[in-house]
């Protein structure tokens, strides 16, 4: 979550509650290092909206030029979580009311000139710049590092089966339940990202205190002792 995208949010005057709320919902979504790109799933669950209320949201404060959405495909051509862009990051760079440009809102198919027709592949680009920086955070939070090429092919698999929000969000709990392991009973990053780690229950953390410890021995063998006077 991005405090700064968050207090920005609710900066914004003359928005409607349910666009203020998806508008919330996306800033919590927003890492300042590697972007915003929820699925509207993910926003569904958050703002509890229905998907059609949540799309004419994000119409509406696209509109105002508030964000900027930017499309992104799969190498099929079918369509991915989107990424979204708040009006203060991009104010930086260019003036406020300045229109998107070809690249981050590509034209209507008719309206294209001729010669510039593949228009998606500029608009992947970013996306899939994010997966990258999705991955590197992946690697540095993940608790066993081995096998990182065969690691960063599931990981770009598994962001095109669930998006990359949903694995960044699984990692560091997954990372904190498997802390008092050896590193070789921790599966490879690979063989974890293959197997929807994400969906699997998390360990609870058995390493006991030194306290915990003596503790157990005390009744053990208070244990044994009585067990040698019942006789």
């Amino acid at each position: 979550m991005s405090f700064s995208a968050v207090n920005w949010s609710w900066e914004q005057k003359g928005l409607s509650a349910y666009e203020k709320m998806v508008l919330l919902a996306l800033a919590n979504r927003h890492n300042p290092d590697y972007g915003c790109f929820p699925s509207i799933k993910k926003i569904e669950e958050d703002v509890e909206f229905s998907e059609a209320t949540i799309k004419r949201a994000i119409r509406t404060l696209e509109s105002r030029n508030i964000i900027r959405v930017q499309k992104a495909f799969r190498p099929n051509g079918s369509q991915t979580s989107n990424r979204y862009f708040f009006k203060f990051e991009y104010d930086t760079q260019c003036q406020a009311d300045t229109p998107p440009s070809a690249t981050e809102n590509p034209l209507p198919v008719p309206q294209r000139h001729p010669h510039k027709q593949v228009i998606h592949k500029q608009v992947n680009e970013p996306i899939l710049r994010s997966v990258d920086l999705g991955f590197e955070y992946f690697w540095k939070e993940y608790p066993r590092s081995v096998g990182k090429p065969h690691a960063e092919k599931a990981f770009k698999k598994a962001s095109q089966r669930v998006g990359v929000d949903k694995i960044l969000e699984a990692v560091k709990p997954f990372a904190d339940s498997v802390s008092h392991k050896p590193k070789k009973y921790i599966p490879h990053p690979a063989t974890w990202l293959n197997r929807d780690g994400w969906n699997d229950d998390l360990e609870e953390n058995e390493e006991k205190s030194s306290t915990d410890y003596m503790e157990s021995l005390f009744k053990s063998r208070a244990q044994g002792d009585e067990r040698k006077w019942i006789k």
